[in-house]
């Protein structure tokens, strides 16, 4: 009888190890930065946007509309590509198109960062991204929020 008790102790103990070992914690899934997002200016007179693509692709777009003109007078596009570890985001544009006032784009090969050592969160709704600029004197840490844009 004793056995018996020690063999079903020691079936149950097993049994039950496996079972909590067997157990993960469930990881609720982050908001991805893949997608596009979406930046106007509080004067209304420019507007961001960036759109990162799996694949590790992506395309930002800046313009500037002209007060007296109606319509978008300048805008610059950059495409190139991206990574991110971490809350780290590393981009890499590979070319360049800049259309002023409706004529042309210029289109050129480019080596560059857009967002120089940022760092990123995402919600539901917003893409925040921190990354340093490089005015005059000394580099200057900068923020920009985006809104999740909603395609139909």
């Amino acid at each position: 009888m004793k056995q018996i008790k020690l063999i079903a102790y020691t079936l149950l103990f097993a049994f039950v190890s496996v079972g909590i070992s067997s157990c993960k914690k469930s990881e609720e899934a982050k908001p991805s930065i893949i997608g596009g997002w979406f930046q106007q200016s509080v004067d209304g007179t420019a507007v961001r946007s960036v759109s990162f693509r799996q694949g590790g692709e992506f395309q930002a777009t800046f313009g500037t509309y002209n007060n007296t003109t109606p319509g978008l007078s300048t805008y610059t596009i950059y495409s190139g590509t991206y990574t991110v570890k971490g809350d780290s985001l590393l981009t890499n544009i590979s070319t360049v198109s800049v259309q002023e006032n409706g004529g042309t784009p210029v289109v050129s090969p480019t080596t560059q960062k857009l967002y120089e050592h940022a760092t990123f969160s995402v919600t539901t709704e917003t893409l925040t991204i921190n990354y340093d600029t490089y005015p005059a004197d000394a580099p200057v840490r900068t923020q920009a929020v985006f809104g999740h844009a909603m395609l139909d």
